[in-house]
């Protein structure tokens, strides 16, 4: 029988529901116990390392969902988080392990495509095996007081610098989970069998306690580093020293200014979806500040062209002056896991907000196995060189010689960008080695209709270079009656109604490509994984990359398989069926408000 209170499953001749304690009803039938959802075992391993790493847990209390006591994931539950926060916080990312409503009935259909619960009870059984007992007990006890969102959050940016102290990096680093209305830190401990609590004093009238981990798992990985813990309107802070619980409890009592009062945060939440199942912020002007000068460092100090862009720590780098916040969002969708971005710059990012065609796809055949198209790769080049000319006289000058060079090679580009790998062929693959790609159906476009003059020009460039590298172009007749240069070893490129291709493997490619254009052969956009992936994708404007994870396991299990030993088949058939229902992943990017709003996209497309 069900827990009309929590929703959990009995347990066989068990008295009393053991998620609420509430008491099972005479004669209740004995039910299969209810599948674990998919994050409740990442939200106990989560928690777990969070509280193994001494750090600090705010959380936000939620009212719980009568129907099933879930809390439904949005934007405002985990809007909560962020006013528990101190204004300084320059990161903190926020996940609800037990969603329900729209985000629960989504997750419940994502898994359905796996068998029911083979994916997830796979990797529980992947992850006791790599533990002790103890540790998947804990992780256990410590998801059964767990009521809503769990946030790790950096609070301070003096957090994000290595520090050789264990106290002095356990300063500024929080994490936030709801914990269930009427439980203490004491109650907690001594309830799970999780240890003690030691009264360690008060501050603004909150007790806090110093944890003292019961032996084993926690006990061993926790050492002898001191663990402090408060609860403050069922806001659990667990940290690894009092000050950091003390700048949590102030801004839950108002006597501190909270991240949801900074602007910034309020404009990157209100561009994110208003339901998910977990959250990012990051203050990207903070976090770049407090690591650069190990950046400038690593990039061969900052009297280079990129460690000028970077700078020093706390100087303003030129990065730092340009960026704003950024947000992350995860939805669960009903044909997959759809993660959406979202990074606004103080200036707009020039050259950067031409719009993709996004006719790449329809020139590709279908079953190609990856695909990339640009709008401005024209404009991008020309961004990231102008970047570099500012960081010194000598690397401006430079810039302009390279523009110089190649100066006609970058008017070509200023239409869409396309990069595919077409269906691999048995004999496609026998010719690929660790140096040698020339038997890879590699299909590099661009559309160039407008520039009569392309032919001519990449003639010349790739003459030049050819010769430097010993390959030697010479025309022939492609099926259709196109011109294809062709080099040694298959390098080539030809022009087909307006499209410039360039390939390691001409000849396969242009029949391919022919036969989409000529021949009516079903293109790359008219497959069903492709159509699936733009349902988010296709919204954004500046790029869209497309990988058929389909196409390339079947590729694999045609061309490989049978050439493997039985041993390796044998593995392969035992996962074969957590693989079967991942289909496609899409990305794309998208500028809004003139290049000063950045957008991603990336969908994990997953069906049956």
């Amino acid at each position: 029988m069900i827990c009309s209170h929590c929703g959990a499953d009995h347990s066989p001749n068990a008295q009393s529901y053991g998620t609420c304690m509430a008491p099972v009803p005479m004669g209740a039938p004995v039910t299969a116990a209810r599948a674990n959802r998919p994050l409740g075992l990442l939200a106990a391993v989560g928690l777990t390392a969070m509280l193994v790493g001494g750090a600090a847990i705010p959380v936000a209390a939620k009212a719980p969902n009568k129907s099933n006591n879930v809390p439904r994931a949005s934007a405002a539950s985990f809007t909560s988080v962020a006013n528990l926060l101190p204004a300084s916080t320059v990161l903190f990312a926020s996940f609800n392990p037990n969603p329900g409503g729209d985000q629960g009935a989504n997750l419940r259909t994502i898994e359905s495509a796996f068998g029911g619960q083979s994916l997830f009870n796979t990797i529980s059984k992947l992850s006791a095996s790599t533990s002790t007992s103890s540790c998947s007990d804990v992780s256990k006890q410590i998801l059964s007081w767990v009521a809503g969102p769990i946030t790790l959050a950096i609070t301070d940016p003096a957090a994000l610098k290595s520090s050789k102290s264990s106290k002095a990096s356990a300063k500024g680093v929080a994490v936030l989970g709801a914990v269930k209305p009427g439980l203490s830190v004491s109650g907690v401990m001594t309830k799970n069998h999780l240890g003690t609590a030691v009264p360690a004093g008060t501050y603004a009238g909150v007790s806090i306690y110093s944890l003292k981990p019961a032996s084993g798992c926690m006990s061993n990985a926790v050492g002898s580093s001191p663990t402090y813990a408060a609860i403050v309107n069922n806001v659990a802070i667990i940290a690894g020293v009092q000050t950091e619980i003390q700048r949590e409890i102030k801004v839950a009592q108002g006597k501190a200014p909270a991240l949801s009062s900074s602007a910034a945060y309020k404009n990157i939440i209100a561009k994110l979806p208003p339901t998910g199942i977990a959250y990012m912020y990051l203050d990207l002007p903070a976090i770049v500040k407090a690591t650069s000068g190990a950046a400038a460092g690593a990039l061969s100090g900052s009297g280079s062209p990129l460690g000028a862009l970077s700078g020093s720590a706390g100087s303003g780098s030129q990065v730092a002056n340009q960026l704003g916040a950024a947000g992350v969002s995860l939805v669960a969708q009903a044909n997959g896991l759809d993660l959406q971005a979202v990074a606004v710059s103080k200036a707009p990012i020039p050259n950067a907000s031409a719009t993709t065609p996004n006719h790449g796809a329809s020139v590709l055949p279908q079953g190609s196995i990856f695909y990339l198209s640009m709008g401005n790769l024209k404009g991008l080049i020309n961004g990231v060189l102008d970047a570099v000319s500012s960081g010194s006289p000598t690397s401006n000058q430079q810039m302009a010689q390279l523009r110089m060079v190649f100066g006609n090679v970058l008017n070509l580009l200023d239409g869409e960008f396309a990069l595919g790998v077409l269906p691999i062929r048995p004999a496609s693959l026998s010719k690929l080695g660790a140096n040698d790609t020339t038997g890879l159906p590699l299909a590099v476009l661009f559309n160039v209709s407008k520039h009569p003059d392309a032919g001519s020009t990449i003639s010349t460039v790739l003459t030049a270079l050819g010769s430097s590298l010993g390959l030697s172009f010479k025309p022939s007749k492609s099926p259709h009656g196109n011109t294809e240069f062709t080099a040694k070893g298959g390098y080539g490129y030809a022009i087909l109604k307006g499209w410039l291709l360039i390939s390691t493997s001409i000849k396969n490619v242009t029949k391919s490509v022919e036969s989409v254009l000529y021949g009516g052969a079903p293109s790359l956009a008219s497959g069903s994984s492709y159509k699936l992936g733009m349902t988010s994708a296709g919204k954004l404007n500046a790029s869209v990359m497309f990988f058929d994870i389909g196409q390339l396991r079947t590729t694999l299990e045609k061309l490989i398989l049978p050439s493997s030993t039985a041993a390796d088949r044998a593995q392969y058939a035992k996962i074969r069926p957590l693989l079967v229902p991942f289909r496609a992943i899409t990305l794309s990017t998208g500028m809004e408000n003139g290049g000063k709003v950045v957008r991603a996209n990336m969908l994990l497309v997953i069906s049956k």
